[in-house]
């Protein structure tokens, strides 16, 4: 935990302190003006604080705590979501743990969790992916066009 006032609380609007899930860095609130006895009793167990001299406002959605510090949440993108039939949906470039759903414009669904897998759709049309991401990514939502 950082060192903060015992006395005095530390003045807003130039300081947030971000409690964050220790164990994946995820922040969970964030206060100001606190002294550090305050922030010790708002701060859950398997939670930690951070201190974060700031001038604007952040989409703290948007950062983690990595390493001890604050950290952008990666963004994986797509590299192809269009092409002939047969085409390959590569899947290898999302996080392990990740589960993907495919589905086609019949509402047929399949669900794969394995990244590596080679997955070939054949049929043309349109499919709807949805990669459920674990935390620090996004989940992603994407249409792949085969023709």
């Amino acid at each position: 935990m950082n060192d903060f006032p015992d006395e005095e609380p530390i003045e807003a609007p130039n300081f947030n302190i971000l409690t964050f899930d220790i164990g994946d860095g995820r922040i969970k609130c964030i206060f100001n003006n606190l002294t550090q006895s305050e922030v010790e009793l708002n701060t859950q167990d398997g939670e930690g604080a951070f201190i974060y001299e700031q001038e604007a406002e952040h989409n703290w959605n948007s950062y983690y705590i990595l390493d001890g510090k604050l950290a952008e949440r990666p963004i994986v993108t797509v590299s192809n979501s269009a092409g002939a039939s047969p085409f390959q949906l590569d899947l290898s470039g999302f996080a392990a743990g990740s589960i993907a759903t495919i589905t086609n414009e019949d509402g047929e669904a399949l669900q794969i969790d394995d990244m590596d897998a080679e997955l070939m759709l054949t049929d043309a049309g349109f499919y709807e992916v949805a990669i459920d991401q674990p935390f620090p990514y996004y989940e992603l939502n994407y249409k792949v066009t085969v023709t």
